[in-house]
């Protein structure tokens, strides 16, 4: 077995948008690939990434603010 088929075979195992099949085939009730892996781990990724910076946007307080009062006389 080279290294692309096994590549291809750790990236189908991922694959969560993969398509019900009427007759099982090799065994499964769905056809997975490796571009369906691809796709689940990239938005797995994106997602992990908006909730953590959502989280810790929630958490602290971003930024250091100031204020003056100026008081003109005319």
């Amino acid at each position: 077995m080279g290294f692309h088929s096994y590549r291809g075979e750790f990236l189908k195992g991922y694959d969560r948008y993969a398509k019900a099949v009427s007759l099982t085939y090799l065994k499964s009730g769905s056809y997975r690939t490796g571009a369906g892996g691809i796709c689940t781990i990239i938005c797995f990724c994106l997602l992990s990434y908006w909730c953590l910076v959502n989280i810790f946007y929630a958490l602290y307080e971003g930024g250091t603010y100031s204020s003056s009062i100026k008081t003109t006389l005319t």
